[in-house]
């Protein structure tokens, strides 16, 4: 049943789900469910008759995350929307020796603000941060660049002055590699709050562009 789920063969699955094969059988390479499988490739239909069949929400891999957590960090919004109707967990946590991940740092990193939406009307942890660099889910939107993400972050409470392990707040992220949507979204929530400009405090100095990560 692993290779439907991951292939997207809706008809093989059903069949052997209805020949009593188990649902939550674990791959015994990976230790992926089908139901991980199939949110991780983005196979809706598939995702359905899985949970229709009770296939647990909350089973995780050898690097310890969720289909949940797949399915955010590719944006599968119907996918993530599902799960968390079914009692998906938006916490979960890969630790640092593995992905060192949630759903919502995932989805912050990817930019799927539909996703991040989703995650945090679901009570995702939205200052969490990673173990190993520090990044929560706003240091990673502000260093990758996806401004709208920062946007809607900041809007939903997220803190801005939060440091990764490096010291560098989401400003310092945004200002090296030359994201200046970035910046101007914070420079903006700032003095919306009758703060001075942490990003940009002299316009008319450019700031130095650095390479942009590749996502």
């Amino acid at each position: 049943m692993h290779n439907a789920a991951r292939d997207g063969e809706y008809a093989v699955v059903k069949r052997l789900l209805e020949q009593g094969k188990s649902v939550n059988a674990a791959s015994t390479v990976s230790g992926a469910t089908p139901l991980i499988l199939a949110a991780q490739m983005g196979h809706e239909p598939i995702v359905d008759v899985l949970l229709d069949a009770g296939a647990a929400v909350n089973t995780t891999d050898t690097v310890n995350s969720t289909a949940l957590m797949y399915a955010s960090s590719k944006g599968y919004v119907g996918i993530v929307n599902k799960l968390l109707q079914r009692g998906a967990d938006a916490n979960v946590k890969s630790p640092k020796d593995q992905l060192d991940s949630t759903a919502l740092t995932l989805a912050a990193g990817n930019g799927h603000d539909a996703v991040l939406e989703l995650l945090l009307k679901a009570g995702a942890d939205i200052d969490w941060q990673t173990e190993r660099d520090g990044f929560s889910a706003l240091l990673l939107a502000a260093e990758l660049g996806h401004w709208n993400s920062v946007s809607l972050l900041l809007s939903a409470g997220a803190n801005p002055d939060l440091k990764d392990r490096n010291g560098n707040t989401a400003c310092d992220l945004a200002t090296a590699n030359g994201h200046g949507a970035v910046t101007k979204v914070l420079d903006d929530f700032y003095l919306a709050r009758g703060q001075a400009k942490r990003c940009r405090p002299d316009i008319r100095k450019p700031s130095s562009r650095a390479a942009q990560p590749s996502n």
